[in-house]
């Protein structure tokens, strides 16, 4: 029988945009990652122009912690999984 508290039954699914470098950290830090495989190449390169990438995680964001790496959240929502 499986064990129903390791069940994951909600995603947290946002954006977040900058122009600054990827905070890396931040992948662990929220447990999050790119939301699509597309999003990918967007984390490596610094770029003047802003760039938005979106993202999937366990937890909600902490866009205190995004903003003080130069990079916003946009359009959290949560969904249901399961």
């Amino acid at each position: 029988m499986a064990n129903k508290a390791n069940k994951i039954s909600t995603l947290h699914v946002f954006t977040v945009t900058g122009t600054h470098d990827f905070p890396y950290d931040m992948l662990r830090y929220d447990t999050c990652w790119p939301e699509r495989e597309m999003d990918t190449p967007k984390l490596g390169r610094r770029s003047t122009d802003t760039r938005r990438v979106g993202m999937i995680g366990l937890h909600e964001p902490t866009g205190a912690r995004w903003s003080s790496f130069g990079w916003e959240v946009e359009d959290h929502k949560v969904r249901s999984v399961g």
